[in-house]
């Protein structure tokens, strides 16, 4: 395992406490490793998902049953299908919210 790997992973975990913050998870990293504070903020950039979930491409499509349009969203490397009844505004409301929960659960 790569240590970008294993420091994302410690982050992760750190991150995920109550009390802890940015910087401080950043600083125990680094002592854990024996690496400096800007490379392991480096690594949790590199690795961090949101360049995965800045990439949001969706289709409208119509759908197979009557009145009907499929919505085939993709964010990232994950692929999203429903059918709707909604006009534009709301399906685009729909995947802006589902790209802040992509988000939120990394």
């Amino acid at each position: 395992m790569s240590i970008n790997k294993q420091i994302m992973d410690d982050y992760r975990r750190r991150i995920g406490f109550p009390n802890t913050s940015y910087h401080s998870s950043v600083r125990a990293i680094a002592q854990k490793f024996g690496v400096s504070e800007s490379n392991v903020r480096y690594a949790i950039a590199a690795m961090s998902p949101k360049r995965k979930a800045e990439s949001v491409n969706y289709k409208i499509r119509a759908g197979r049953y009557k009145n009907m349009r499929k919505v085939i969203v993709t964010i990232g490397s994950e692929e999203i299908t429903w059918h709707t009844t909604a006009d534009d505004s709301e399906i685009k409301d729909k995947i802006r919210k589902l790209k802040e929960r992509m988000t939120m659960e990394v």
